[in-house]
């Protein structure tokens, strides 16, 4: 997880480095993290870039729209999409520009 003052950064968009944050990062115990600034965003699913089958819901950090979670029975790095549900009731589909 990140720190708060790495949060705010992101959030304000002054972070010095938004790929060492966002995207699909390794923990030191193998598991899989997911950040992904959508702001405006009611919700945001991870969806298999091969299948289009929903993995996970990542969970909100922030009000601002940050969302991060860890992606469950994930050990390998794996293609991805995220599909994004928008306070007003639209949905898309997008690539991760920080994949």
């Amino acid at each position: 997880m990140l720190d708060k003052p790495s949060v705010a950064a992101l959030v304000a968009g002054r972070h010095g480095d938004p790929f060492a944050a966002l995207g699909l990062h390794a923990a030191p115990d193998g598991r899989f993290w997911l950040r992904s600034l959508q702001p405006g965003a009611a919700r945001v699913d991870v969806l298999d870039g091969h299948t289009g089958k929903t993995l996970c819901t990542l969970p909100p950090r922030d009000e601002q729209g940050l969302f991060e979670g860890v992606i469950p029975r994930r050990r390998k790095p794996f293609a991805y999409r995220l599909a994004i549900t928008w306070a007003d009731g639209r949905h898309e589909i997008l690539d991760d520009a920080y994949r």
